[in-house]
């Protein structure tokens, strides 16, 4: 073998190793950063924000079976001091607006799969045709599943005035946490994805400890609380490798910001 052959037989040697180690610390961040799914309603309505049940358990039985377990947005706090070690494929579901099927149809296909979720409520929509009541609140936190808001009005919360801000962000958690101190609710899911360093304090001073946006990813140890990625699920007419792809496109791009990399423009890919 000639002097080039040998050369081009490090070379590709070089890139195999290069290859398997990048792989390994993919599957390693894979496994122990945190996706939150967001979806919003578990019914056959063709908009794009209603996942057909069925689609739904197909999709909850694909999680179970890659061996994940789910936990609350105040566990991956806590588990956050003892690094990410404690986060073992480990995943939050999340639902926005606060819909009666989150606790009469999603509640009952995640239980199969000894799974909970956290259920983020516009007060402002309460009791409305198709959304929780106080009955469907109590019964999903007896269900295991966390209550979180998503403020009072369903407003942007940068375009707030402060005193609006104050209202949308104490009034909805003390309207909840006063029916019941057991709801415990401090995590919050920003409307529109709309937020900035005055949320932060906002949200720091009325003692939530966690808010979710609107932006793909997963979480990690760094990310910070008030700005926790999403793996966002929506009504796409795909089966359930198509969820699959929403979820490792999440994982790829947070592992790809992780190290410094921006690959959002890679998104068409998925």
């Amino acid at each position: 073998m000639g002097r080039v052959g040998k050369f081009l037989l490090c070379v590709l040697g070089f890139m195999c190793v290069v290859g398997v180690a990048l792989y390994a610390d993919f599957v390693n961040f894979c496994n122990h950063s945190v996706p939150v799914f967001a979806y919003h309603r578990i019914t056959r309505d063709k908009d794009i924000y209603s996942m057909a049940p069925e689609t739904f358990d197909a999709q909850m039985k694909y999680l179970h079976d890659k061996g994940y377990k789910s936990i609350s947005l105040n566990d991956f706090i806590k588990k956050r001091e003892i690094g990410p070690d404690a986060f073992y494929k480990n995943f939050v579901i999340t639902f926005d607006d606060g819909y009666s099927d989150n606790n009469r149809v999603a509640l009952p296909i995640m239980k199969q799969y000894d799974f909970t979720g956290t259920v983020f409520i516009a007060i402002k929509y309460m009791a409305w045709p198709g959304y929780v009541t106080w009955q469907d609140v109590w019964s999903l936190k007896e269900g295991g599943w966390e209550i979180g808001s998503h403020t009072w009005n369903h407003i942007a919360l940068a375009k707030a005035k402060p005193e609006e801000l104050e209202y949308e962000l104490k009034n909805s958690k003390d309207f909840l946490n006063n029916f019941d101190p057991e709801f415990a609710v401090n995590t919050l899911a920003y409307p529109f994805g709309s937020y900035n360093d005055d949320v932060y304090e906002a949200l720091k001073r009325n003692g939530y400890v966690a808010a979710v946006t609107g932006i793909d990813g997963v979480n990690t140890v760094k990310t910070p609380v008030y700005q926790l990625y999403r793996v966002n699920i929506f009504n796409d007419g795909k089966d359930v490798k198509m969820f699959a792809k929403r979820l490792l496109w999440a994982q790829l791009s947070s592992w790809a910001r992780y190290h410094g990399f921006d690959i959002t423009k890679a998104r068409s890919l998925f």
